[in-house]
């Protein structure tokens, strides 16, 4: 998911806590097909934050399944092409 921090940092993580509900209960129903991937919930904020990945917020999200990834998302590379 990505989504800007905005204004009130408890605010944003409730906004992002009802996105990922949305999300795992469309998932639950007319997304099943894609349910069936091995997935990561990963909320990628578009903009600056102004909280850390220690913070109170941080671990509430984590609690619930969505994984804050800070300033940068690095995404592995599934099929690594071999050295040369």
């Amino acid at each position: 998911m990505i989504h800007p921090i905005g204004h009130g940092i408890d605010n944003q993580i409730h906004v992002m806590l009802d996105k990922l509900k949305w999300l795992k209960h469309w998932l639950a129903s007319d997304g099943k097909a894609l349910a069936r991937f091995e997935c990561e919930f990963v909320w990628a904020p578009s903009g600056a934050t102004s909280f850390t990945k220690r913070t109170r917020q941080v671990k509430e999200l984590a609690e619930k399944g969505l994984r804050y990834a800070g300033s940068g998302l690095r995404i592995p590379n599934a099929h690594p092409q071999p050295e040369r």
